[in-house]
This record gives C-alpha cells, structure tokens and sequence, in this order.
C-alpha cells in the first residue's frame, strides 16, 4: 500500500496522537506501532543548527516534505520540489528562527511554505514562534505561502521578500481557534501576491508593500 492509501486509514491515530497533546502525554509514551497509519514528513530535522538543504530533487513525498522543528539558522536553497500527493507541503519552518528559503521551485499539491509553531498544548508549553524568515526567488506553482494553522507558540516575524510567482500566488494567514496565535511585521517587496486570513488572531505590527508589484489584501472570514 503506498503512502497515499494510508490516508484513508489515518483517523484514528490522528485522533490519538492529538488527544495525547491535549492530555500532555510525554513525548517519548506516544508510541504508534504496526497498525496504525500516520504518514511521515519526508526530511525532518529537529533541534538543529547550521541546517543546510541545497540543490537537491525531492518526488513524491508522503506528507510535509521540508520540516525544520526548533532549529535555528536554516537555509533551504536550489532545491526542486515536484510533490502532489495528499498534504504536500513544500517546506515548513516551525518553531524555527532564521530561516532562509531561496531559489526554490515549489510543484506541490498543498501549501508551498507553510509557517507554525506548535499545535496545541504541545505549542502553548514550548511557546517558541518561528521567527526571522526570508523568502526570496522561488517559484510557486499553486498556493504560495500560509502562515498557520499551527500557531499556538506564538507570533511569527516574518520578512517575504521578491517572491515571483506563476500560475496562482496565493498567500494565506490561518488559524483554527484552537490553535489560534498572534503574527507582527509581514513585508513584501517585488511580488504580486493576495493574502487571506481566516481564524482567530491577535495582530499586531504590520502588513506592508515595500516596492514592486505587491498587492496585499486582507480578507478576516471570522
């Protein structure tokens, strides 16, 4: 069975592994043997420094392909994404603090970045935002940058800067209100881009167009 069956399947250790959270069950006592269906991240690394991925091809990822957690200084560069599988998303800085993406070429069939910290009582207990993060000339097939939903660890300082985008570019800030968090200080330089946010969010800072083409509009669903 391929990666992608087993999201068929997946409910009840999701269902598990999320009430472990809430529960504040440790760590190292969630344990999922044979039997139960939770599909991996396809490069994580966690609590790590100097973290450097370059000119490297990823296909056909299981689930989040990039996974950055609590790490710091992190350079994701030259690398070719083409993923369109269930939850694909391209890179995923959580819990991270600076973080440079560049040059990256984004095919995938979920988000292209998506930014979190935390989910959850996992997320309110760390409290560690991801923080000090570039974005520049990378190529977004579809959607184009998220920040959240898991954002319980707090606001994101987040600089996007001349981002050029094909097809659609689409960003958008969104939080379950479960996992809600606050966000300050999005810049964007030479791109042409619509972010959308949804959920439940302190704002604080500012969402600005520095020079270029931007184009930011903020749609609040609730």
């Amino acid at each position: 069975m391929t990666f992608n069956g087993w999201r068929a399947l997946q409910q009840p250790a999701m269902d598990r592994l999320r009430q472990m959270g809430q529960d504040s069950i440790p760590v190292y006592e969630r344990v999922f043997e044979e039997g139960w269906y939770l599909r991996p991240c396809m490069i994580q690394f966690f609590g790590c420094q100097n973290v450097l991925v370059e000119d490297v091809q990823i296909y056909d990822a299981p689930f989040w392909i990039i996974h950055p957690v609590y790490c710091d200084n992190v350079t994701v560069r030259g690398v070719y994404i083409d993923s369109n599988n269930y939850n694909n998303d391209g890179c995923d800085p959580e819990s991270s603090t600076h973080v440079l993406i560049e040059q990256v070429e984004f095919n995938i069939g979920d988000d292209g970045i998506a930014i979190k910290s935390g989910r959850d009582q996992d997320g309110w207990r760390v409290g560690r935002p991801t923080e000090n993060m570039i974005v520049r000339n990378c190529h977004f097939a579809r959607w184009a940058i998220t920040i959240g939903s898991e954002m319980s660890g707090g606001y994101v300082i987040f600089l996007l800067k001349i981002v050029r985008s094909t097809v659609a570019a689409m960003g958008f800030i969104s939080s379950l209100i479960w996992i809600a968090g606050d966000f300050s200080n999005i810049c964007t330089c030479g791109t042409s881009m619509r972010i959308f946010a949804y959920g439940h969010w302190s704002i604080s800072g500012r969402i600005t167009t520095v020079t270029g083409e931007g184009i930011i509009r903020l749609i609040f669903g609730i």
